[in-house]
């Protein structure tokens, strides 16, 4: 071995120490549970396994596997935060150590440890390693998915059945526990069969249109048996926010920008998404002739999740298209690797200039949010301290959408004793108000306050309070709030100590 490829080896080591360290510090933080984790949460909690086949209630959709998965997880540990968002941690560094391989396996030495380190800092990748949700699950299966087909391209050239039913099991698994699995597979699946027309050899083309097809039929069962069960209030939340199909408008036009970006901001966030554009630019023209058949399942993978997207089944946000990061991380890698290899001799700064340009700010970020780490919604000190000083006769009003994390923590010890009033938005605080009126003592608890038409849920609702009685007490921690109000018509009373 020469030095400096034990450099290499050291650095690689080092990347994938820091992004271990990254994963797990905010998972011990065990930051409170916020709307969306509470809301699967509460569907986890009080269903069984069959029972989680069906639709989920408060707005959620969630692969059956990863509902599964997380069933498991409470029957063996628990209902707590940590039990929760284990099998999310877990695959975070499943995919951490799974990426390795693939960029090992796709780029150069360089390449390889400039991918590392991007998909080691990435704040997104970060953040949702810890979410209780199925995204960082779905990054996980697609790194697996990639770097298996990588890994086993030679046997498939061979023809050996062994590996193809390898394939075949895992993507019609994978289809279970990720929904963007189908485009993975899909995307497989499309290339196969193109290659196999091709070269006309019946049978090649009828062995990998038997497992396409077999993939199909996976995702049939999966469609029947979940997927047509999603909520229709996602799809309503939905609308406006699929990708476009063909640029007949200069408004179609701001939306395939837009999609761009949402992709553009997956590997580093947004301070260098226009140097993460460029790059992946170039990594596709680097990429063309070295590794063409990956470079074509990433297209074919995004083709079919963008037209899925165009016809409303998957809309362009962050946390559900973060499964194409590794995609976008190895194509940035490539092209500042490609960059860095055409100009070392005419202009030998440029390639260490772009790393820098690329990656200070990111690691900066994401250094300062490991140090000082902010959490989502802490709703669970404010249920603490309104438990502590409960008084008999106490009220509490919480927003609507605050509710189903208390209901959460309810489940955990800290359930109010008194009555509960749940709030229904702006359009009735007026009634909502009424209803507290003439009471002494009322707890004004908001978490995830809506903000919709320029109005702030919170604000609107305090606001008309302070007219009506008495603020004796708030507490504010980040993303959630609670108030002490005496509503009666006596005098104020004292403050808390």
């Amino acid at each position: 071995m020469t030095p400096r490829s034990r450099v290499a080896r050291a650095t690689m080591f080092l990347l994938l120490l820091l992004g271990v360290t990254l994963r797990l510090r905010p998972y011990f933080a065990n930051r409170s549970l916020w709307l969306d984790e509470a809301g699967l949460a509460l569907n986890i909690i009080d269903r069984d396994f069959a029972g989680l086949l069906g639709p989920l209630a408060h707005k959620q959709a969630a692969p059956p596997g990863f509902l599964w998965a997380q069933r498991l997880m409470i029957q063996l540990f628990g209902t707590s935060e940590y039990a929760l968002r284990a099998v999310p941690v877990v695959a975070a560094l499943v995919a951490l150590f799974v990426f390795w391989r693939l960029a090992s396996g796709l780029l150069s030495v360089r390449g390889a440890l400039l991918a590392c380190a991007m998909f080691s800092i990435s704040p997104f990748l970060i953040y949702f390693a810890v979410e209780a949700k199925q995204y960082s699950v779905d990054v996980a299966i697609a790194v697996m998915l990639w770097w298996a087909m990588v890994a086993l391209k030679p046997r498939l050239d061979r023809e050996a059945l062994l590996a193809w039913a390898l394939i075949l099991a895992l993507g019609a698994a994978a289809i279970w526990v990720s929904h963007p699995a189908i485009f993975i597979v899909g995307g497989f699946a499309f290339e196969a069969v193109i290659r196999a027309l091709r070269r006309p050899r019946w049978r090649s083309l009828a062995l990998r249109a038997t497992v396409g097809v077999l993939w199909l039929g996976s995702f049939g069962a999966l469609y029947l048996l979940a997927l047509r069960f999603t909520p229709a209030e996602m799809y309503t939340a939905w609308q406006g926010r699929g990708a476009p199909l063909s640029p007949s408008s200069f408004g179609v036009v701001n939306k395939y920008a837009e999609t761009v970006w949402t992709l553009s901001t997956l590997p580093l966030g947004t301070q260098v998404a226009q140097l993460v554009t460029l790059a992946a630019m170039l990594g596709v023209v680097a990429l063309w002739g070295l590794a063409f058949r990956p470079l074509v399942w990433f297209a074919s993978a995004l083709a079919l999740g963008w037209m899925a997207s165009s016809l409303g089944h998957y809309p362009v946000a962050t946390r559900l298209w973060l499964f194409f990061t590794p995609p976008m991380v190895l194509l940035t890698a490539a092209g500042i690797d490609e960059v860095w290899r055409r100009t070392r001799d005419a202009f030998p700064g440029l390639g260490p200039i772009f790393v820098c340009l690329m990656l200070l700010f990111p690691a900066f970020t994401t250094a300062r949010e490991a140090v000082y780490s902010r959490p989502q919604e802490e709703i669970r000190p404010l249920l603490s301290f309104v438990l502590e000083h409960y008084r008999d006769g106490d009220i509490l009003y919480i927003n609507e959408l605050g509710q189903f994390a208390m209901q959460y923590y309810a489940a955990r010890g800290l359930k109010f004793p008194g009555r509960i009033f749940v709030g229904t938005g702006t359009t009735t605080a007026e009634t909502d108000a009424a209803q507290l009126r003439g009471h002494a003592r009322v707890w004004v608890l908001f978490s995830h306050a809506d903000v919709s038409n320029g109005i702030n849920e919170e604000q609107f609702f305090v606001r008309m309070l302070d007219r009506v009685g008495a603020r004796v007490e708030q507490r504010q921690e980040t993303g959630a709030s609670v108030y002490l109000y005496n509503l009666s018509d006596v005098a104020r009373p004292a403050r808390l100590s």
